[in-house]
């Protein structure tokens, strides 16, 4: 390997770990994929080179999101966290820019094999990300308003599980599934148990110039929202799963990985257990949750 690639490398294994990445965004493509296949869920050639196109477009969507992040918080690595790879000169964000953009083609050409509908949505997703590399205009504003930081950035969430959805039903030329806007739903809140959960630290760990929701609101609070948003998600998700007649399954499955994710919660609000364990418990509870979606959707058929 050069060290041009060792380089990429690295800076995959620092700020887009794929292996961590890569297992997620297969369950929750799968996850919406086979809620969405109104007519049944088939398991033929077309089927998986859809599934796998959509698996495509929502990795390289999250990369992009990765690079948005580089781009707005360029000023506070530099000043904060230098041993960050865009701070410390591994990679440039020119050369970041020029991937994003060639992640664009890629993602055009997929979506019009797919179905040249679906380049509406990939547009208004990009749209959307461009709005928030730029903080919408309103940087010092947000920064002000954690809540409705955490909000604004969210929606994007909601927006790329329409995108995986809808590889599913478009094509297939059927309608909007029932319940989608649940699941959308469901996703935002999952959304947010991610972004929350990777923003709490322990006292002792806050660092200055770096903004974190325990750090604005405290970590019973900022672990109080992580919950609510956990508890929601399990809610839309069983009420989505209502319209496709698979409530009592993912219900129970629901219940049983959220209750899991509340006793760690409690742990963590007793004990500063914070930091990269909230992290790696809300990947945990999202992997879980989408995967009883999933399983009770495939079970469902």
């Amino acid at each position: 390997m050069n060290k041009s690639n060792n380089r990429w490398w690295v800076y995959q294994q620092e700020r887009f770990p794929l292996v961590a990445h890569g297992p997620m965004v297969i369950v929750f493509c799968l996850a919406l994929f086979s809620f969405s296949a109104t007519a049944g869920l088939s398991l033929d050639l077309e089927a998986l080179g859809l599934l796998l196109s959509a698996v495509i477009l929502v990795l390289s969507l999250f990369f992009q999101l990765r690079i948005a992040d580089e781009y707005k918080d360029a000023e506070i690595d530099q000043r904060y966290r230098s041993e960050r790879p865009v701070p410390r000169g591994l990679v440039s964000l020119p050369e970041l820019a020029c991937i994003g953009t060639a992640l664009c083609f890629l993602q055009a050409g997929l979506a019009l094999i797919i179905d040249w509908r679906l380049l509406l949505i990939l547009a208004a997703t990009w749209g959307y990300i461009a709005l928030m590399t730029v903080e919408f205009f309103v940087p010092r504003w947000l920064k002000a308003r954690p809540l409705a930081y955490l909000l604004s950035h969210m929606f994007v969430m909601p927006m790329i599980a329409l995108l995986a959805s809808a590889a599913s039903w478009i094509p297939a030329g059927n309608g909007i599934p029932s319940g989608l806007g649940w699941l959308l739903s469901g996703a935002f809140c999952l959304g947010v148990v991610l972004e929350v959960g990777r923003k709490i630290r322990a006292p002792a760990d806050e660092k200055t110039g770096v903004d974190t929701y325990s750090g604005a609101w405290g970590v019973p609070a900022a672990t109080t929202l992580w919950i609510i948003s956990g508890c929601l998600a399990a809610a839309a998700f069983s009420i989505a799963s209502g319209f496709r007649h698979l409530v009592p399954w993912v219900i129970t499955l629901s219940a049983l990985v959220f209750a899991a994710f509340v006793v760690l919660a409690g742990f963590t609000s007793r004990g500063g257990v914070v930091g990269k364990r909230v992290e790696a418990y809300s990947g945990i509870y999202v992997l879980a949750l989408y995967l009883a979606l999933g399983a009770t959707a495939v079970a469902g058929q």
